[in-house]
């Protein structure tokens, strides 16, 4: 009897039917397990600041206070991530503790899913790896909050294509998670062609492809479209589009790697995931009469997912660690099932004994692309001395806070709002389309009430030959005093106040 006709059974779960069985119950444990390891894996890394955690801190709290992203805090990112933080935010208040209990719920969930999607693959025991692994690969490569929800919502579309419900009802529950996933990141776009032309594939569609495509097309419309009739009904409309879609294409190729060079990076940015890209690019035994119906199908699925993932990658230039973020579960999930499926003579090894050793590679590649932003903790205590600083000024509930470096962490605790839309130094140092220094010199020129800059000001350069202090230092000598400094375990803030009254309004 071949592996596959063994699997028969799990490959053939059905999740619909489980539900009706008590199936709730299954998926809530399965999330439970799935938080639970994924809050254990975090906790020796809780204090780790990761480089825009403070900046999505911010956007989101300004939210909550009315001052509406891109018209109040400039970024390419669609509403999506900014508004399940707000979400969190309006419970849980602003800071660290949210960012990260929000990134540990999504990356749960992420894992739960892969459970179930590695079942729907043909083995329980590569869905529990797909689990297992997940959330240690999300913590160590990505280094990026926005990614939690954007993995979170693919992984539930591809697992409500390869779901055994109606054919049009899961179109439009894909479409719907898909959607989600493109109101958080632009690239799920190609994610979304992926999912719907392997839903299309399913042997149930015949004859009902057109209705499936537009059921997935209006569930995959359903959130970015919300968003645009929420900013249009605050007349900000305008401002996001131009952000979301004007900037961010003008954006690629802004940091100076061209597409060539991009692909020359390739193999070092996916060293980390050799292992798993190995196995998920290996051909797979061909369909034959003991695999399970749809099971091809479902792979191909799994594999035009993957492709979508890699080709967003190259797309970007393989510029950063976050680029790899949508790839780790659609890697995982292909890794995990060619295990399980492997043919002689690894395929005579126990289940769990190819698990296991897959799931040991794969982490002892990890360290090849470990980041400097492991080093680099939350300093709660220079945060808190900031904080009292400025509020022993007395602030007025109308007055500016500029962060130029270090302590972006201090708009939310301080409630304070920023001169200008520019809160990254990315953005208003780098040759970033629509920032740049021009708009340092704009917020230093709104006179903030307050100027916060960390100790390392006059070093610090983020972009080819641009330096902030150059621009900040004459400013600050010539219309500001220092009231304050803060000096933390990791950070040290120094604050000034202007000596001139505000402008209005800012």
């Amino acid at each position: 009897m071949s592996l596959a006709a063994r699997q028969a059974p799990a490959a053939g779960f059905d999740f619909g039917g489980a539900l009706a069985r008590g199936g709730p119950a299954l998926a809530l444990c399965a999330f439970a397990a799935a938080l639970a390891w994924t809050s254990l894996v975090r906790l020796p890394l809780h204090g780790v600041d990761f480089a825009d955690d403070a900046f999505y801190d911010a956007i989101a709290g300004l939210w909550t206070r009315g001052l509406l992203p891109y018209v109040n805090a400039f970024d390419v990112k669609p509403p999506g991530f900014f508004a399940l933080l707000a979400a969190a935010q309006l419970a849980l208040g602003p800071g660290p503790g949210t960012v990260r209990a929000l990134a540990i719920g999504f990356d749960a969930l992420t894992a739960a899913t892969l459970f179930f999607a590695g079942r729907r693959l043909g083995s329980s025991g590569a869905g529990a790896l797909a689990a297992a692994l997940y959330p240690v690969f999300a913590e160590f490569l990505p280094e990026e909050v926005a990614y939690s929800p954007l993995a979170a919502f693919s992984a539930l579309a591809c697992l409500a294509a390869m779901s055994p419900m109606a054919p049009l009802k899961r179109a439009a529950l894909a479409g719907l998670a898909i959607g989600a996933a493109m109101a958080i990141k632009q690239t799920a776009l190609l994610e979304a062609a992926a999912m719907l032309a392997g839903l299309l594939r399913f042997g149930d569609m015949a004859g009902r492809r057109g209705a499936a495509a537009m059921a997935f097309g209006i569930g995959a419309a359903a959130a970015p479209l919300a968003f645009l009739a929420y900013f249009a009904a605050h007349g900000a409309a305008g401002a996001m589009v131009a952000d979301v879609v004007g900037v961010a294409l003008r954006r690629n190729g802004s940091e100076g790697i061209g597409f060539f060079l991009g692909l020359a990076l390739l193999p070092w940015r996916l060293a980390p995931l050799a292992p798993l890209l190995a196995l998920a690019l290996l051909p797979r035994r061909s369909a034959n009469a003991s695999m399970p119906e749809g099971q091809s199908e479902r792979i191909w699925l799994a594999k035009a997912w993957f492709a979508a993932t890699l080709l967003s990658l190259v797309l970007q230039r393989a510029l950063f660690n976050c680029y790899l973020g949508p790839m780790l579960a659609p890697s995982l999930l292909l890794a995990g099932a060619w295990i399980a499926q492997a043919p002689a003579p690894l395929g005579r090894l126990p289940l769990a004994v190819r698990i296991a050793a897959l799931g040991a590679v794969a982490i002892a590649c990890l360290p090849l692309r470990m980041s400097e932003h492991f080093v680099k903790r939350h300093d709660e205590a220079a945060l808190a001395q900031a904080l009292g600083v400025i509020q022993a000024s007395d602030p007025a509930p109308g007055d500016r806070l500029f962060v130029v470096d270090a302590g972006r962490w201090l708009y939310g605790a301080s409630g304070l709002a920023p001169p200008t839309p520019y809160i990254l130094p990315m953005h208003f140092l780098c040759d970033f389309p629509g920032g740049g220094p021009s708009r340092l010199r704009e917020a230093m020129a709104a006179a903030p009430r307050y100027v916060v800059v960390g100790a390392y000001l006059g070093k610090f350069s983020a972009c080819k030959g641009v330096e902030a202090a150059p621009i900040v230092e004459p400013e600050l000598a010539h219309a500001y005093r220092l009231i304050g400094k803060a000096q933390g375990e990791f950070e040290s803030y120094e604050i000034y106040q202007a000596t001139r009254s505000p402008a209005a309004g800012g």
